[in-house]
């Protein structure tokens, strides 16, 4: 008996040990088959979806460490920081296109994710610094517009599809701002009155407004000009000054007048010293 006894105990002991061990790893394990299930988007590899052994593990500090790297790049070699930022976005470009085909549900979560912290981004820099916002909407307009030239060159076709559809969205997204937000309606109908009269009149014909404007002041400058008694070098300073206030009233890109050889003396001109030529006004 008392043999018999002493391995039952050890049976007994056994069982303890295994209901202990399976008590405290059970839960670890249920949970990773669920897990294990449902496929993981990784949104350091451009929010790629991958199977949930391929699933990579995410280091807090990883972003903080290659922003450092790249800002250290860009002061010690700009060259070879473009050649990375070049790539990068190669890289980003090539997973989004192969997770817009392979999962497009995916895809459309993550460009909205990205749209609502751009808008967050512009509304902060908006109220923080608005001069800043101001040349980033300046340059961001320049860039589509010099894009918008590069298509109608090689794609007309193509430009006629993206005019067509920017005038869509200009009308509708004028309706939602007369909903939703009548005083900036008020505000854009006051700067912008031809809009209701022609609904098809977007940014380009104000712009070619402008620069049958910028033509007219051209033109009244040298009568001006032949009128007023002064120095050659007077007068290239005084075209030269108004054609560069007339450029920035334009904000185009394609407006830039190349300034000319200045002769003669280095002294301040007579805009600066406060007078204006014969004929003009202050």
């Amino acid at each position: 008996m008392g043999a018999r006894g002493a391995r039952e105990d050890k049976v007994k002991h056994i069982l303890f040990a295994i209901m202990a061990v399976s008590w405290l790893l059970g839960p670890r394990v249920l949970f990773a088959e669920e897990g294990g299930e449902q496929p993981v988007v990784v949104e350091e590899r451009g929010g790629e979806v991958m199977n949930p052994g391929e699933a990579e593990v995410r280091h807090p500090g990883r972003h903080d460490e290659e922003a450092q790297r790249l800002r250290r790049l860009k002061q010690e070699d700009p060259e070879a920081f473009r050649a990375a930022i070049e790539e990068r976005r190669g890289e980003v470009k090539e997973k989004l296109e192969n997770l817009k085909e392979t999962n497009p549900e995916a895809y459309e979560r993550l460009l909205d994710r990205k749209r609502s912290a751009r808008r967050h981004r512009l509304d902060r820099l908006r109220e923080e610094d608005p001069e800043a916002f101001r040349r980033w909407a300046e340059s961001r307009r320049d860039k589509l517009s010099v894009r918008l030239e590069k298509v109608k060159e090689n794609d007309p076709q193509k430009y006629e599809e993206l005019t067509a559809k920017r005038k869509d969205w200009r009308k509708e997204k004028l309706e939602h701002l007369q909903v939703n937000n009548p005083e900036a309606y008020e505000r854009f109908m006051t700067k912008h009155p031809k809009w209701e009269e022609h609904p098809e009149l977007g940014p380009p014909a104000w712009h070619k407004q402008g620069h049958e404007l910028y033509k007219e002041k051209h033109e009244t400058l040298h009568e001006r000009l032949e009128d007023a008694d002064l120095k050659p070098y007077e007068e290239r300073r005084i075209h030269e000054h108004t054609h560069d206030a007339m450029k920035h009233r334009l904000q185009e890109p394609h407006d830039k007048v190349k300034p000319r050889p200045q002769a003669g003396g280095k002294g301040p001109s007579p805009v600066q010293k406060g007078g204006v030529p014969a004929g003009g006004r202050r």
